[in-house]
């Protein structure tokens, strides 16, 4: 097997009846690709024992290392570390260190800990134990013909901290010493319109250098991939066709080495030093949401609005009653005065204000569901477009989003 193999095995009843979405197998697989892993495989497997044992036997069949998330919880429904004993031939032990974690982390909050959580602390006696500081189970790491396992709770704070503290230092780079890999986030053209732009580009790469294309609702992240890149003629090839591909995008590119807006929005308005603020109405409050979703969001983003009733739109953000009886709060000229309002409720570099129908109700013939007005801009400049999107009430507000935010690095490339 490649030294940079993963496959990752994601255990719960509850994923599989689709009562909690598997988000860690898609924040794995990013990052891993980020650091140059190839995740060649994804399993979702029941709270059982024998399901288990037989995921954990495959993916080591196919990988250098297996990643396991979920199951390791103080319930009887918590399967993980009973296979895990089985599947290492393998005997389970006190682990004092962990034993006193656990007992510390119920003292701190004036609880005392209960006899379920000594499930928590009886471990293989052959694991590395990982301490987990932000819960109660920890991580451990295992090994068995060639293939190292490492086990995290599914709880997805605790399994992006013990990855990034502890899984991450402990591969070797994946085996990857000559290939490097790019990362470039576009945004406002479709994967069908990119590959045509660069058709001709394409149509010369070495079969050593791999583009793949992942669509989100707004535009593509591109993956550049070159392998075997042991010279610096290579190397340079490589990074000249980067270019040439950022070139032809022209404002289509947003950013290197992000995965989402929200990281590369933060980037944009921290390398400006301006303050967003938004008003809200059919996105209800969303756009703030995920402007927050980041530490330290407070040095860009100064607050929101969720004018979602017209009476707020009025109240706060000055609409005039006579706009909202002639064209209606789904229009051109509500956005723009609730834009106004907004930059004069709020000392913003750039605004952002949405008002449309989200669906599945409230459409009409004129105004059917999906249409969405999106208003940019500050005092000085405003920009309000409208969009016709089509698709269900959550895509059309992560489509609203996206293109607002789209909307807002253009706003601010022209500045």
């Amino acid at each position: 097997m490649a030294e940079n193999t993963v496959s990752i095995i994601a255990i719960g009843d509850e994923l599989l009846l689709g009562q909690i979405v598997d988000t860690n197998s898609a924040w794995l697989g990013q990052e891993l690709a980020l650091h140059g892993f190839e995740v060649n495989a994804k399993y979702t497997v029941a709270d059982e024992i024998n399901d288990i044992c037989e995921a954990l036997t495959t993916a080591g069949r196919r990988s250098k290392y297996v990643i396991v998330s979920g199951g390791l919880g103080p319930t009887s429904d918590d399967m993980t570390i009973a296979a895990a004993e089985r599947f290492f031939e393998d005997t389970l032990v006190e682990h004092e260190p962990t034993k006193t974690a656990i007992s510390s982390y119920f003292e701190s909050r004036g609880r005392v800990m209960s006899s379920h959580h000594a499930k928590q602390f009886y471990l293989p006696s052959n694991a590395t134990v990982f301490a987990n500081e932000v819960g109660t189970a920890p991580g451990i790491k295992m090994y068995r013909n060639g293939t190292y396992y490492f086990f995290v709770p599914g709880v997805p704070v605790e399994m992006k901290y013990l990855y990034e503290k502890y899984i991450l230092p402990s591969l070797n780079n994946g085996g990857v010493d000559n290939m490097i890999r790019y990362h470039l986030f576009t945004a406002g053209m479709g994967e069908t319109s990119l590959v045509e732009l660069i058709a001709e580009d394409l149509s010369r790469l070495p079969p050593n250098i791999k583009m793949a294309y992942l669509p989100y609702h707004g535009g593509v992240r591109i993956r550049i991939t070159g392998r075997d890149m042991d010279t610096p003629e290579k190397r340079d090839y490589l990074s000249r066709f980067k270019s040439t591909v950022i070139a032809k995008l022209g404002l289509h590119f947003v950013a290197e080495n992000h995965n989402s807006w929200s990281t590369a929005m933060a980037a944009i308005l921290k390398e400006r030093g301006f303050k967003l603020a938004t008003a809200e109405s059919c996105t209800g409050g969303y756009i703030g949401h995920k402007m927050t979703s980041l530490s330290g969001s407070s040095e860009y983003f100064l607050g929101g609005i969720i004018a979602y009733d017209n009476e707020v739109k009025s109240a706060l953000l000055n609409v005039k009653q006579e706009t909202l009886d002639t064209h209606g709060a789904v229009s051109e000229n509500c956005a723009r005065e609730m834009l106004k309002g907004l930059c004069s409720a709020m000392p913003c570099d750039v605004g952002v204000v949405t008002t449309g129908i989200a669906g599945p109700t409230g459409g009409s013939k004129d105004k059917p569901v999906g249409t969405i007005f999106i208003g940019v801009g500050n005092e000085n400049r405003q920009i309000i477009e409208k969009f016709s999107f089509r698709s269900s009430r959550l895509g059309n507000i992560e489509s609203t989003y996206s293109m607002a935010m789209y909307m807002v690095y253009k706003f601010l490339s022209n500045q």
